[in-house]
Order: structure tokens, then C-alpha cells, then sequence
């Protein structure tokens, strides 16, 4: 039983330090952008790097009006 919820520790450990590394990983790559495409490309590659095999869709609006962009 000890075994079990060792791996399962384990197995929680690394899905966090995953999750940790890649926004960081996001967090540089959007202080390093210089337009709104490469933010767009930060945002995307951490939602595959967070969330893999799943659809995802990014929206990006207007902060001031709300519109769509």
C-alpha cells in the first residue's frame, strides 16, 4: 500500500514541476514579446504544454472596448 501512494506522490510531484516550468516558460515568453502574434504563440504553446492532447481556442478582444481583435 506504501508503494502505491509513494508512486502516486511521485506521480503528483512531477505533473506540478510540469505545470510550474511551463508558466514560468510563459510568463518570459510573454515579457520577451514585442507584438500581440507572439503572445498569441506563448499563450498557445503553454495551453499544449499544460493541457496536451486537448482542443483549445484563444480569443483575443480589445481591452478597452471588448471587441474581438
Amino acid at each position: 500500500m506504501e508503494t502505491i501512494d509513494l508512486a502516486r506522490a511521485v506521480a503528483s510531484l512531477t505533473r506540478q514541476a510540469e505545470a510550474q516550468r511551463a508558466l514560468i516558460a510563459l510568463g518570459r515568453e510573454v515579457a520577451q514579446a514585442s507584438g500581440e502574434s507572439e503572445i498569441i504563440v506563448a499563450i498557445g504553446r503553454a495551453m499544449g504544454n499544460l493541457f496536451p492532447g486537448r482542443w483549445f481556442c484563444v480569443r483575443i478582444i480589445d481591452a478597452r472596448t471588448a471587441a474581438l481583435t
